[in-house]
């Protein structure tokens, strides 16, 4: 469990640091800081992938705790 707790951490990190990454290249490209609409679509497809990988997370943790999976 703990792992997935561990987990759940690292994709929030990762998460945090691409947002940043994304936010400082738009600034580089257009010279100038996003408007809310193109903020909202950073956050959205940085929603779509946080919410994949917590979404395989569980189902892993689900088919670890019937047994199906063995590592």
């Amino acid at each position: 469990m703990v792992y997935y707790i561990a987990a759940i951490l690292l994709f929030l990190l990762v998460g945090y640091i691409i947002h940043k990454l994304a936010y400082k290249r738009f600034k580089k490209i257009n010279g100038r800081t996003p408007t809310r609409r193109e903020f909202w679509s950073i956050y959205h497809w940085e929603g779509v992938l946080g919410l994949s990988a917590v979404i395989v997370l569980v189902l892993v943790y689900i088919l670890k705790a019937s047994n199906v999976l063995t590592f």
